[in-house]
């Protein structure tokens, strides 16, 4: 768990320091069990249809809601529905998982797999942002670094402090929850040593 974490600090700095817009995309879908996947703007990720006997692609339909309320078809009998917004980033693989290419919020909802009209895998995708105003000069001892955290859900669109259903906190290095909405985090300069033998 502790690795897991880590990871995610250092995606975020990562991602921080290697964007010019200090803005970074992570992807959180889930089915049962729950699979956490984290991605950077503009790429990739695949989206199962899990519990198929066959491969035959030609069954399968994949549906979009957005809210709970709109459905968009976006592939019909295996094949992408061209009239889709999402056509031109979206393709079926050959076991009929969905692949999306260049994520945005706008594709946070519920995609369901159906075969022949019968759903067989539910699949809620969720948009995390965390941008920053903060210029790469401000990155140094004395300096300020502002974080915004925005998540895209199934559920609405919000701040992280009103978004339904999930519970999401700032945390330090090690784990420890912050448990204030605003914080004043002081960045110390450390100082490599010399040693003499």
């Amino acid at each position: 768990m502790t690795a897991i974490k880590n990871l995610k600090g250092v995606l975020l700095l990562t991602c921080l320091l290697l964007t010019g817009t200090y803005s970074c995309l992570f992807f959180i879908y889930s089915s049962s069990p729950l699979t956490e996947t984290f991605v950077f703007p503009g790429v990739s990720t695949i989206l199962p249809c899990t519990k198929l006997v066959s491969s035959d692609c030609s069954l399968i339909f994949w549906t979009f809601y957005k809210g709970g309320q709109v459905l968009y078809n976006l592939v019909n009998e295996g094949q992408v529905n061209a009239d889709s917004d999402k056509a031109s980033r979206m393709s079926i693989t050959s076991n009929c998982f969905l692949s999306i290419s260049d994520l945005r919020v706008e594709d946070a909802g519920s995609y369901v797999c159906l075969k022949q009209g019968d759903a067989i895998t539910d699949v809620y995708l969720s948009l995390l942002t965390i941008t920053s105003l903060s210029t790469i000069t401000n990155l140094q001892p004395g300096g300020n670094l502002t974080l915004n955290c925005v998540l895209f859900t199934f559920y609405d669109a919000g701040s992280c402090k009103y978004s339904s259903g999930f519970n999401l906190n700032w945390a330090n290095e090690d784990g420890t929850m912050l448990l204030k909405d605003i914080l004043t985090i002081k960045l110390t300069k450390k100082t490599r040593q010399k040693f003499n033998k």
